[in-house]
């Protein structure tokens, strides 16, 4: 007997919320290493993506997954650099 066809659910990224009034935002953790060698800048990336959608919010989340992972990538264990480019992209999301 054939099994039925359960609606498969994709798992949310864990670097996004909802909040009570249902809209999503990204938040993602830097490395420690990136904290101490800038200890001004906070340890947790988060701000709105301004949508309900589920949808919309994953591919705005996973941009900036990409550009957060692009960052740590091209600096590498320069750390005060990254840092410094994290706080650049930030003030520029931030206008």
């Amino acid at each position: 007997m054939p099994r039925p066809h359960s609606k498969k659910t994709s798992k949310t990224p864990s670097y996004l919320t909802k909040n009570r009034f249902g809209v999503y935002s990204f938040q993602a953790r830097l490395p420690v290493a990136l904290i101490r060698a800038n200890p001004t800048l906070n340890h947790l990336v988060r701000f709105t993506l301004k949508t309900c959608e589920r949808a919309v919010a994953v591919r705005l989340a996973r941009r900036k997954i990409i550009v957060l992972d692009t960052i740590k990538a091209y600096f590498g264990s320069d750390y005060k650099a990254a840092a410094e480019a994290i706080k650049l992209w930030l003030s520029l999301i931030h206008i």
